[in-house]
Protein backbone atom coordinates (compact mmCIF):
# COMPACT_ATOMS: atom_id res chain seq x y z
CA UNK A 1 0.00 0.00 0.00
CA UNK A 2 1.39 3.38 -0.97
CA UNK A 3 0.75 6.64 0.86
CA UNK A 4 1.16 10.12 -0.50
CA UNK A 5 4.23 12.13 0.46
CA UNK A 6 2.09 14.25 2.78
CA UNK A 7 0.65 11.22 4.59
CA UNK A 8 4.12 9.70 4.95
CA UNK A 9 5.43 12.98 6.34
CA UNK A 10 2.58 13.13 8.86
CA UNK A 11 3.10 9.50 9.93
CA UNK A 12 6.84 9.97 10.38
CA UNK A 13 6.20 13.18 12.33
CA UNK A 14 3.79 11.21 14.49
CA UNK A 15 6.48 8.58 15.20
CA UNK A 16 9.00 11.27 16.16
CA UNK A 17 6.54 13.07 18.43
CA UNK A 18 5.37 9.84 20.03
CA UNK A 19 8.91 8.68 20.75
CA UNK A 20 9.91 11.95 22.38
CA UNK A 21 6.65 12.07 24.36
CA UNK A 22 7.13 8.52 25.66
CA UNK A 23 10.52 9.55 27.04
CA UNK A 24 9.40 12.81 28.62
CA UNK A 25 10.96 12.78 32.10
CA UNK A 26 8.37 11.94 34.73
CA UNK A 27 11.11 11.47 37.33
CA UNK A 28 13.78 13.86 38.57
CA UNK A 29 16.79 11.61 38.00
CA UNK A 30 17.92 8.64 35.96
CA UNK A 31 16.48 5.18 36.58
CA UNK A 32 17.86 1.70 36.83
CA UNK A 33 20.38 -0.43 38.67
CA UNK A 34 23.06 -1.16 36.07
CA UNK A 35 22.62 2.41 34.84
CA UNK A 36 24.60 3.83 37.73
CA UNK A 37 27.49 1.41 37.19
CA UNK A 38 27.70 2.57 33.57
CA UNK A 39 27.32 6.17 34.76
CA UNK A 40 30.38 5.63 36.99
CA UNK A 41 32.37 4.26 34.04
CA UNK A 42 31.42 7.15 31.77
CA UNK A 43 32.23 9.70 34.46
CA UNK A 44 35.61 8.03 35.00
CA UNK A 45 36.47 8.54 31.32
CA UNK A 46 35.59 12.23 31.50
CA UNK A 47 37.78 12.68 34.60
CA UNK A 48 40.77 10.53 33.64
CA UNK A 49 40.53 10.98 29.84
CA UNK A 50 40.86 7.26 29.23
CA UNK A 51 39.14 4.03 30.28
CA UNK A 52 41.13 2.58 33.17
CA UNK A 53 39.49 -0.84 32.79
CA UNK A 54 40.72 -1.44 29.21
CA UNK A 55 43.56 -3.92 29.76
CA UNK A 56 43.04 -6.09 26.68
CA UNK A 57 41.08 -5.94 23.38
CA UNK A 58 38.47 -8.23 24.98
CA UNK A 59 37.92 -5.58 27.65
CA UNK A 60 35.92 -3.54 25.13
CA UNK A 61 33.28 -6.28 24.93
CA UNK A 62 33.43 -7.16 28.62
CA UNK A 63 35.05 -10.59 28.25
CA UNK A 64 38.19 -9.82 30.25
CA UNK A 65 38.55 -9.55 34.05
CA UNK A 66 37.52 -6.19 35.55
CA UNK A 67 35.91 -5.05 32.30
CA UNK A 68 32.46 -4.20 30.98
CA UNK A 69 30.91 -3.73 27.49
CA UNK A 70 32.29 -0.29 26.82
CA UNK A 71 30.34 1.30 23.98
CA UNK A 72 27.86 3.12 26.23
CA UNK A 73 30.41 4.48 28.75
CA UNK A 74 32.44 5.93 25.86
CA UNK A 75 29.28 7.35 24.27
CA UNK A 76 28.15 8.95 27.55
CA UNK A 77 31.60 10.46 28.09
CA UNK A 78 31.75 11.77 24.51
CA UNK A 79 28.33 13.42 24.76
CA UNK A 80 29.21 14.89 28.15
CA UNK A 81 32.51 16.37 26.92
CA UNK A 82 31.00 17.59 23.63
CA UNK A 83 27.97 19.30 25.19
CA UNK A 84 29.44 20.38 28.53
CA UNK A 85 26.60 18.60 30.33
CA UNK A 86 27.08 16.26 33.24
CA UNK A 87 26.86 12.51 32.58
CA UNK A 88 23.34 12.23 34.00
CA UNK A 89 21.99 14.85 31.55
CA UNK A 90 23.97 13.23 28.73
CA UNK A 91 22.29 9.90 29.47
CA UNK A 92 18.90 11.61 29.09
CA UNK A 93 19.84 13.01 25.66
CA UNK A 94 21.22 9.64 24.56
CA UNK A 95 17.98 7.92 25.62
CA UNK A 96 15.90 10.18 23.38
CA UNK A 97 18.34 9.74 20.48
CA UNK A 98 18.36 5.94 20.87
CA UNK A 99 14.56 5.91 20.83
CA UNK A 100 14.56 7.63 17.45
CA UNK A 101 17.47 5.56 16.09
CA UNK A 102 15.72 2.30 17.01
CA UNK A 103 12.40 3.26 15.48
CA UNK A 104 13.78 4.66 12.23
CA UNK A 105 16.21 1.77 11.95
CA UNK A 106 13.18 -0.52 12.07
CA UNK A 107 11.28 1.67 9.59
CA UNK A 108 14.04 1.59 6.97
CA UNK A 109 14.75 -2.10 7.64
CA UNK A 110 11.08 -2.75 6.84
CA UNK A 111 11.35 -0.61 3.70
CA UNK A 112 14.34 -2.62 2.55
CA UNK A 113 12.35 -5.83 3.03
CA UNK A 114 9.13 -4.57 1.42
CA UNK A 115 8.47 -1.29 -0.35
CA UNK A 116 5.09 -0.75 1.28
CA UNK A 117 4.27 2.31 3.39
CA UNK A 118 1.68 0.58 5.59
CA UNK A 119 4.07 -2.31 6.28
CA UNK A 120 6.88 0.07 7.25
CA UNK A 121 4.71 2.24 9.49
CA UNK A 122 3.17 -0.69 11.40
CA UNK A 123 6.61 -2.26 11.95
CA UNK A 124 8.02 1.03 13.28
CA UNK A 125 4.93 1.66 15.41
CA UNK A 126 5.13 -1.82 16.95
CA UNK A 127 8.76 -1.19 17.81
CA UNK A 128 7.89 2.27 19.20
CA UNK A 129 5.18 1.01 21.55
CA UNK A 130 7.11 -2.03 22.74
CA UNK A 131 7.22 -1.75 26.56
CA UNK A 132 10.69 -3.28 26.80
CA UNK A 133 12.12 -0.83 24.25
CA UNK A 134 10.64 2.25 25.91
CA UNK A 135 11.63 1.02 29.35
CA UNK A 136 15.27 0.44 28.43
CA UNK A 137 15.53 3.80 26.66
CA UNK A 138 13.87 5.86 29.37
CA UNK A 139 16.65 7.88 31.03
CA UNK A 140 18.94 5.05 31.94
CA UNK A 141 22.36 3.92 30.79
CA UNK A 142 21.49 0.28 30.23
CA UNK A 143 23.81 -1.35 27.72
CA UNK A 144 20.75 -3.22 26.49
CA UNK A 145 19.22 -0.04 25.12
CA UNK A 146 22.20 0.60 22.86
CA UNK A 147 21.98 -2.99 21.64
CA UNK A 148 18.24 -2.97 20.91
CA UNK A 149 18.35 0.48 19.30
CA UNK A 150 21.23 -0.34 16.94
CA UNK A 151 20.26 -3.93 16.07
CA UNK A 152 17.67 -2.94 13.38
CA UNK A 153 20.20 -0.64 11.68
CA UNK A 154 22.82 -3.39 11.85
CA UNK A 155 20.41 -5.82 10.19
CA UNK A 156 19.51 -3.21 7.56
CA UNK A 157 23.16 -2.74 6.65
CA UNK A 158 23.62 -6.52 6.58
CA UNK A 159 20.85 -6.84 3.98
CA UNK A 160 22.44 -4.06 1.94
CA UNK A 161 25.93 -5.60 1.91
CA UNK A 162 27.11 -6.96 -1.41
CA UNK A 163 29.94 -9.42 -0.92
CA UNK A 164 33.22 -8.36 0.66
CA UNK A 165 33.82 -5.25 -1.41
CA UNK A 166 35.25 -2.25 0.42
CA UNK A 167 32.56 0.40 0.12
CA UNK A 168 30.78 2.84 2.40
CA UNK A 169 27.87 0.53 3.28
CA UNK A 170 30.10 -2.43 4.13
CA UNK A 171 32.40 -0.26 6.25
CA UNK A 172 29.39 1.23 8.03
CA UNK A 173 28.06 -2.29 8.64
CA UNK A 174 31.34 -3.38 10.23
CA UNK A 175 31.40 -0.27 12.45
CA UNK A 176 27.77 -0.78 13.52
CA UNK A 177 28.36 -4.48 14.17
CA UNK A 178 31.39 -3.64 16.32
CA UNK A 179 29.35 -1.06 18.25
CA UNK A 180 26.56 -3.59 18.84
CA UNK A 181 29.15 -6.14 19.95
CA UNK A 182 30.70 -3.73 22.45
CA UNK A 183 27.36 -2.47 23.73
CA UNK A 184 26.20 -5.67 25.43
CA UNK A 185 27.25 -9.29 25.70
CA UNK A 186 24.08 -10.06 23.75
CA UNK A 187 26.01 -8.80 20.75
CA UNK A 188 27.49 -12.29 20.41
CA UNK A 189 24.09 -13.45 19.18
CA UNK A 190 24.40 -11.20 16.13
CA UNK A 191 26.61 -14.04 14.87
CA UNK A 192 23.42 -16.11 14.69
CA UNK A 193 21.82 -13.45 12.49
CA UNK A 194 24.86 -13.44 10.19
CA UNK A 195 24.73 -17.24 9.92
CA UNK A 196 20.96 -17.07 9.37
CA UNK A 197 21.47 -14.60 6.51
CA UNK A 198 24.07 -16.80 4.82
CA UNK A 199 21.83 -19.83 5.33
CA UNK A 200 18.90 -17.90 3.91
CA UNK A 201 20.91 -16.95 0.81
CA UNK A 202 21.84 -20.61 0.23
CA UNK A 203 18.28 -21.84 0.83
CA UNK A 204 16.84 -19.18 -1.44
CA UNK A 205 19.27 -20.16 -4.21
CA UNK A 206 18.22 -23.81 -3.87
CA UNK A 207 14.58 -22.76 -3.76
CA UNK A 208 14.97 -20.86 -7.04
CA UNK A 209 16.52 -23.96 -8.59
CA UNK A 210 13.74 -26.29 -7.43
CA UNK A 211 10.84 -23.94 -8.21
CA UNK A 212 10.99 -24.26 -12.03
CA UNK A 213 10.81 -28.06 -11.72
CA UNK A 214 7.73 -27.91 -9.49
CA UNK A 215 5.91 -25.53 -11.85
CA UNK A 216 6.04 -28.15 -14.63
CA UNK A 217 4.22 -30.68 -12.45
CA UNK A 218 1.00 -29.73 -10.68
CA UNK A 219 1.31 -32.67 -8.30
CA UNK A 220 4.93 -31.88 -7.45
CA UNK A 221 4.07 -28.20 -7.12
CA UNK A 222 1.26 -28.96 -4.68
CA UNK A 223 3.47 -31.29 -2.62
CA UNK A 224 6.29 -28.74 -2.59
CA UNK A 225 4.00 -25.95 -1.41
CA UNK A 226 2.62 -28.09 1.43
CA UNK A 227 5.86 -29.84 2.48
CA UNK A 228 7.88 -26.64 2.92
CA UNK A 229 5.61 -24.97 5.51
CA UNK A 230 5.09 -28.29 7.31
CA UNK A 231 8.84 -28.82 7.61
CA UNK A 232 9.33 -25.30 8.97
CA UNK A 233 6.45 -25.77 11.43
CA UNK A 234 7.94 -29.11 12.48
CA UNK A 235 11.30 -27.46 13.20
CA UNK A 236 9.68 -24.90 15.50
CA UNK A 237 7.64 -27.60 17.25
CA UNK A 238 10.79 -29.71 17.74
CA UNK A 239 12.68 -26.72 19.18
CA UNK A 240 9.78 -25.94 21.48
CA UNK A 241 9.72 -29.58 22.63
CA UNK A 242 13.44 -29.39 23.39
CA UNK A 243 12.92 -26.23 25.44
CA UNK A 244 10.01 -27.76 27.35
CA UNK A 245 12.14 -30.78 28.21
CA UNK A 246 14.95 -28.47 29.35
CA UNK A 247 17.39 -29.51 26.64
CA UNK A 248 18.42 -26.11 25.38
CA UNK A 249 20.92 -26.24 22.49
CA UNK A 250 22.50 -23.05 23.90
CA UNK A 251 24.61 -23.80 26.95
CA UNK A 252 24.01 -21.27 29.68
CA UNK A 253 20.40 -20.68 28.54
CA UNK A 254 17.67 -22.59 30.36
CA UNK A 255 14.58 -24.12 28.82
CA UNK A 256 11.02 -23.08 29.56
CA UNK A 257 11.59 -23.84 33.25
CA UNK A 258 12.35 -20.13 33.64
CA UNK A 259 8.66 -19.46 32.91
CA UNK A 260 7.31 -21.26 35.97
CA UNK A 261 5.96 -18.04 37.42
CA UNK A 262 4.37 -14.81 36.21
CA UNK A 263 1.92 -12.37 37.80
CA UNK A 264 -0.94 -14.50 36.46
CA UNK A 265 0.10 -18.18 36.51
CA UNK A 266 2.42 -20.41 38.52
CA UNK A 267 3.30 -24.03 37.86
CA UNK A 268 5.50 -26.52 36.02
CA UNK A 269 2.92 -28.12 33.71
CA UNK A 270 3.35 -27.63 29.96
CA UNK A 271 0.18 -25.51 29.53
CA UNK A 272 1.28 -23.20 32.38
CA UNK A 273 4.80 -22.86 30.95
CA UNK A 274 3.40 -21.98 27.51
CA UNK A 275 0.92 -19.51 29.00
CA UNK A 276 3.68 -17.86 31.02
CA UNK A 277 5.88 -17.72 27.92
CA UNK A 278 3.12 -15.88 26.07
CA UNK A 279 2.42 -13.58 29.05
CA UNK A 280 6.12 -12.72 29.33
CA UNK A 281 6.50 -11.98 25.61
CA UNK A 282 3.34 -9.89 25.34
CA UNK A 283 4.32 -7.99 28.49
CA UNK A 284 7.67 -7.07 26.98
CA UNK A 285 6.93 -6.77 23.26
CA UNK A 286 3.43 -5.40 23.57
CA UNK A 287 -0.14 -5.87 22.38
CA UNK A 288 0.92 -6.04 18.72
CA UNK A 289 2.40 -9.49 19.31
CA UNK A 290 -1.13 -10.80 18.71
CA UNK A 291 -0.93 -9.54 15.13
CA UNK A 292 2.66 -10.75 14.81
CA UNK A 293 1.40 -14.30 15.32
CA UNK A 294 -0.87 -13.87 12.29
CA UNK A 295 2.05 -12.50 10.30
CA UNK A 296 4.18 -15.46 11.39
CA UNK A 297 1.61 -17.96 10.09
CA UNK A 298 1.26 -16.00 6.86
CA UNK A 299 5.00 -15.90 6.26
CA UNK A 300 5.44 -19.64 6.81
CA UNK A 301 2.65 -20.55 4.38
CA UNK A 302 3.34 -17.79 1.86
CA UNK A 303 3.98 -18.95 -1.71
CA UNK A 304 7.08 -17.83 -3.58
CA UNK A 305 8.96 -16.38 -0.63
CA UNK A 306 11.57 -13.74 -1.41
CA UNK A 307 15.13 -13.77 -0.06
CA UNK A 308 14.33 -11.45 2.83
CA UNK A 309 11.29 -13.49 3.83
CA UNK A 310 13.41 -16.64 3.87
CA UNK A 311 15.94 -14.71 5.96
CA UNK A 312 13.27 -13.76 8.53
CA UNK A 313 12.05 -17.37 8.88
CA UNK A 314 15.58 -18.79 9.16
CA UNK A 315 16.57 -16.09 11.68
CA UNK A 316 13.57 -16.96 13.85
CA UNK A 317 14.67 -20.60 13.80
CA UNK A 318 18.20 -19.66 14.84
CA UNK A 319 17.17 -17.34 17.69
CA UNK A 320 14.23 -19.43 18.91
CA UNK A 321 16.35 -21.22 21.58
CA UNK A 322 17.06 -17.84 23.21
CA UNK A 323 13.53 -18.01 24.63
CA UNK A 324 15.25 -19.84 27.48
CA UNK A 325 16.96 -16.54 28.34
CA UNK A 326 13.79 -14.97 29.72
CA UNK A 327 15.25 -11.55 30.44
CA UNK A 328 16.94 -11.13 27.07
CA UNK A 329 14.90 -13.06 24.51
CA UNK A 330 12.48 -10.20 23.90
CA UNK A 331 15.34 -8.00 22.66
CA UNK A 332 15.88 -10.40 19.76
CA UNK A 333 12.27 -11.16 19.01
CA UNK A 334 11.17 -7.51 19.10
CA UNK A 335 12.75 -6.71 15.72
CA UNK A 336 11.24 -9.73 13.96
CA UNK A 337 7.85 -9.47 15.67
CA UNK A 338 7.65 -5.84 14.53
CA UNK A 339 8.16 -6.98 10.94
CA UNK A 340 5.65 -9.81 11.37
CA UNK A 341 3.08 -7.35 12.71
CA UNK A 342 3.63 -5.32 9.54
CA UNK A 343 2.95 -8.41 7.39
CA UNK A 344 -0.20 -9.12 9.41
CA UNK A 345 -1.70 -5.64 9.00
CA UNK A 346 -0.82 -5.60 5.31
CA UNK A 347 -2.65 -8.88 4.67
CA UNK A 348 -5.63 -7.90 6.81
CA UNK A 349 -5.96 -4.64 4.91
CA UNK A 350 -5.67 -6.38 1.53
CA UNK A 351 -8.27 -8.97 2.51
CA UNK A 352 -10.79 -6.41 3.76
CA UNK A 353 -10.14 -4.18 0.75
CA UNK A 354 -11.04 -7.07 -1.55
CA UNK A 355 -14.22 -7.48 0.48
CA UNK A 356 -14.83 -3.77 -0.05
CA UNK A 357 -14.86 -3.00 3.69
CA UNK A 358 -11.86 -0.68 3.80
CA UNK A 359 -13.48 1.26 6.63
CA UNK A 360 -13.32 -1.86 8.80
CA UNK A 361 -9.62 -2.20 8.08
CA UNK A 362 -9.03 1.38 9.21
CA UNK A 363 -11.14 0.74 12.33
CA UNK A 364 -9.04 -2.34 13.18
CA UNK A 365 -5.83 -0.34 12.82
CA UNK A 366 -7.18 2.48 14.98
CA UNK A 367 -8.37 0.01 17.63
CA UNK A 368 -4.98 -1.74 17.59
CA UNK A 369 -3.21 1.59 18.03
CA UNK A 370 -5.42 2.58 20.96
CA UNK A 371 -5.05 -0.87 22.55
CA UNK A 372 -1.26 -0.74 22.12
CA UNK A 373 -1.03 2.67 23.77
CA UNK A 374 -3.28 1.50 26.60
CA UNK A 375 -1.31 -1.71 27.12
CA UNK A 376 1.95 0.24 27.04
CA UNK A 377 0.60 2.55 29.76
CA UNK A 378 -0.43 -0.45 31.84
CA UNK A 379 3.00 -2.08 31.58
CA UNK A 380 4.72 1.24 32.31
CA UNK A 381 2.67 1.62 35.50
CA UNK A 382 3.46 -1.98 36.44
CA UNK A 383 7.21 -1.53 35.91
CA UNK A 384 7.29 1.83 37.67
CA UNK A 385 6.55 -0.06 40.87
CA UNK A 386 9.66 -2.19 40.49
CA UNK A 387 12.01 0.16 38.61
CA UNK A 388 14.80 1.71 40.63
CA UNK A 389 14.41 5.46 40.98
CA UNK A 390 16.97 7.70 42.62
CA UNK A 391 15.24 9.86 45.23
CA UNK A 392 16.04 13.46 46.09
CA UNK A 393 17.56 12.56 49.52
CA UNK A 394 19.94 10.18 47.73
CA UNK A 395 20.91 12.91 45.27
CA UNK A 396 21.35 15.47 48.07
CA UNK A 397 23.60 13.08 49.98
CA UNK A 398 25.65 12.49 46.82
CA UNK A 399 26.15 16.23 46.36
CA UNK A 400 27.36 16.54 49.97
CA UNK A 401 29.78 13.63 49.48
CA UNK A 402 31.04 15.18 46.25
CA UNK A 403 32.06 18.50 47.80
CA UNK A 404 32.83 17.57 51.41
CA UNK A 405 34.69 14.25 51.37
CA UNK A 406 38.04 13.17 49.96
CA UNK A 407 38.44 9.42 50.24
CA UNK A 408 36.40 6.22 50.12
CA UNK A 409 33.14 5.77 51.98
CA UNK A 410 31.63 2.47 53.06
CA UNK A 411 27.86 2.13 52.65
CA UNK A 412 25.31 -0.26 54.05
CA UNK A 413 23.37 -0.58 50.78
CA UNK A 414 25.15 -1.48 47.53
CA UNK A 415 22.63 0.04 45.11
CA UNK A 416 22.50 3.31 47.03
CA UNK A 417 26.31 3.34 47.18
CA UNK A 418 26.50 3.09 43.36
CA UNK A 419 24.05 5.97 42.95
CA UNK A 420 25.91 8.22 45.33
CA UNK A 421 29.23 7.33 43.70
CA UNK A 422 27.84 8.03 40.21
CA UNK A 423 26.78 11.56 41.18
CA UNK A 424 29.66 12.35 43.53
CA UNK A 425 32.50 10.71 41.61
CA UNK A 426 33.91 9.35 44.89
CA UNK A 427 35.05 5.77 45.50
CA UNK A 428 32.87 3.49 47.60
CA UNK A 429 32.35 0.08 49.14
CA UNK A 430 30.71 -2.12 47.99
CA UNK A 431 31.19 -1.79 44.25
CA UNK A 432 28.74 -2.64 41.50
CA UNK A 433 25.42 -1.90 43.14
CA UNK A 434 23.18 -4.61 41.71
CA UNK A 435 25.84 -6.14 39.42
CA UNK A 436 29.52 -6.95 39.03
CA UNK A 437 30.19 -7.34 42.74
CA UNK A 438 33.13 -9.75 42.33
CA UNK A 439 34.66 -8.66 39.05
CA UNK A 440 33.68 -5.04 38.55
CA UNK A 441 35.83 -2.49 36.68
CA UNK A 442 35.40 -0.07 39.60
CA UNK A 443 38.26 -1.90 41.28
CA UNK A 444 40.57 -0.39 38.66
CA UNK A 445 38.76 2.95 38.50
CA UNK A 446 39.03 3.41 42.27
CA UNK A 447 42.63 2.08 42.36
CA UNK A 448 41.70 -0.78 44.66
CA UNK A 449 43.77 -3.11 42.47
CA UNK A 450 47.11 -2.74 40.71
CA UNK A 451 48.73 -4.89 38.06
CA UNK A 452 51.08 -6.59 40.52
CA UNK A 453 48.16 -7.68 42.74
CA UNK A 454 46.79 -10.38 40.45
CA UNK A 455 47.56 -12.81 37.63
CA UNK A 456 45.38 -13.26 34.53
CA UNK A 457 44.86 -16.89 33.42
CA UNK A 458 42.61 -18.28 30.65
CA UNK A 459 39.45 -20.20 31.46
CA UNK A 460 39.33 -23.79 30.22
CA UNK A 461 37.45 -24.05 26.91
CA UNK A 462 35.04 -26.67 28.26
CA UNK A 463 34.01 -24.22 31.01
CA UNK A 464 33.02 -21.47 28.58
CA UNK A 465 29.31 -21.13 27.69
CA UNK A 466 27.15 -18.60 25.85
CA UNK A 467 26.42 -16.99 29.20
CA UNK A 468 30.07 -16.67 30.26
CA UNK A 469 31.10 -13.19 31.40
CA UNK A 470 34.80 -13.62 30.64
CA UNK A 471 37.30 -15.79 28.79
CA UNK A 472 39.97 -15.18 31.45
CA UNK A 473 39.97 -14.97 35.22
CA UNK A 474 42.06 -13.02 37.71
CA UNK A 475 43.97 -15.08 40.25
CA UNK A 476 44.88 -13.50 43.57
CA UNK A 477 42.75 -10.38 43.11
CA UNK A 478 40.91 -10.83 46.37
CA UNK A 479 37.22 -10.29 46.92
CA UNK A 480 35.87 -6.77 47.43
CA UNK A 481 32.47 -8.03 48.51
CA UNK A 482 34.03 -10.23 51.18
CA UNK A 483 36.16 -7.32 52.42
CA UNK A 484 33.03 -5.14 52.63
CA UNK A 485 31.30 -7.83 54.70
CA UNK A 486 34.36 -8.28 56.92
CA UNK A 487 34.43 -4.57 57.74
CA UNK A 488 30.74 -4.55 58.66
CA UNK A 489 31.27 -7.52 60.95
CA UNK A 490 34.16 -5.82 62.76
CA UNK A 491 34.22 -3.17 65.47
CA UNK A 492 35.25 0.17 63.97
CA UNK A 493 38.39 0.34 66.15
CA UNK A 494 39.42 -3.18 65.10
CA UNK A 495 39.26 -2.86 61.30
CA UNK A 496 42.64 -3.97 59.98
CA UNK A 497 45.13 -1.38 58.75
CA UNK A 498 45.50 -3.44 55.56
CA UNK A 499 41.85 -2.89 54.61
CA UNK A 500 41.94 0.78 55.62
CA UNK A 501 44.98 1.43 53.43
CA UNK A 502 43.81 -0.71 50.48
CA UNK A 503 40.46 1.09 50.20
CA UNK A 504 41.52 4.47 51.66
CA UNK A 505 38.51 4.18 53.94
CA UNK A 506 37.58 7.40 55.75
CA UNK A 507 33.76 7.77 55.81
CA UNK A 508 30.60 5.74 56.14
CA UNK A 509 27.33 6.59 54.37
CA UNK A 510 24.38 5.08 56.19
CA UNK A 511 20.97 4.44 54.70
CA UNK A 512 18.78 5.03 57.76
CA UNK A 513 16.44 2.20 56.73
CA UNK A 514 19.16 -0.04 58.18
CA UNK A 515 20.80 2.27 60.70
CA UNK A 516 22.79 -0.47 62.45
CA UNK A 517 22.77 -3.04 59.67
CA UNK A 518 23.70 -3.59 56.04
CA UNK A 519 21.65 -4.91 53.13
CA UNK A 520 22.95 -7.78 51.01
CA UNK A 521 21.41 -10.68 49.11
CA UNK A 522 17.87 -9.38 49.60
CA UNK A 523 18.07 -9.35 53.40
CA UNK A 524 19.58 -7.25 56.16
CA UNK A 525 22.45 -8.18 58.49
CA UNK A 526 23.64 -6.71 61.77
CA UNK A 527 26.66 -4.40 61.38
CA UNK A 528 29.05 -4.24 64.31
CA UNK A 529 30.99 -1.56 62.41
CA UNK A 530 28.05 0.87 62.15
CA UNK A 531 26.84 0.16 65.67
CA UNK A 532 30.25 0.89 67.17
CA UNK A 533 30.71 3.95 64.92
CA UNK A 534 27.61 5.55 66.44
CA UNK A 535 29.25 5.30 69.85
CA UNK A 536 32.82 6.25 68.92
CA UNK A 537 32.80 8.38 65.74
CA UNK A 538 31.40 11.71 64.46
CA UNK A 539 28.31 12.26 62.37
CA UNK A 540 28.94 15.09 59.87
CA UNK A 541 25.76 14.96 57.77
CA UNK A 542 22.11 13.96 58.20
CA UNK A 543 19.27 14.67 55.77
CA UNK A 544 16.69 12.43 57.38
CA UNK A 545 17.26 9.55 54.98
CA UNK A 546 21.07 9.32 55.07
CA UNK A 547 23.85 9.94 57.55
CA UNK A 548 27.52 10.49 56.80
CA UNK A 549 30.00 9.56 59.52
CA UNK A 550 33.67 10.47 59.67
CA UNK A 551 35.70 7.32 60.19
CA UNK A 552 39.00 8.35 61.78
CA UNK A 553 40.95 5.14 62.28
CA UNK A 554 43.18 5.29 65.38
Amino acid sequence: MKFSKRVNFLLLSFLITLNVALRYPTVQHELGADSFVIHILGDSITRHHYAKWILHPLSYIGLYPFSYPSAYPFLAADVSVSTGLDVESSIFLISIALGLIGVFGTYFLAREIKKDDLFCFVAALTFTLSPVFVRTTFWQASTRNLFVALAPSCMLLLLKTRGFAINRLNILFVITLFTVGTSHRLGVFMIFILIAYLTGVIMFALYKQILPMTIKSKKLNRSFRIAGPLIITGIFVALLGMLISGNNPLQGAQGLVVYQETVFFTGRSIPILLLNLFVSLIGRIGFMILFAMIGFAYLIWKKNKGLYEVFIVVSLIFIFPTIGMRTYSSYFFLIFFSLLAGYSFLQIFKFLKRKKVTGLALAIMAAALIASVGFHSYMWSHWRVTDYTMTEPTYDCAIYVKYNTNNTYIANNGLKAARISAISGKSCLPIGGATLVDNGPEQLIYDYLHEEDYQIIPIAIDKITVGSDALYKAKGAGNVEQDWTTIHQTQCDDVSDQLIIKYRLQYSVVDKNWLTGYWAFARSYYSRFLTSSIEARYKIYDNGAYEVWYFDHP
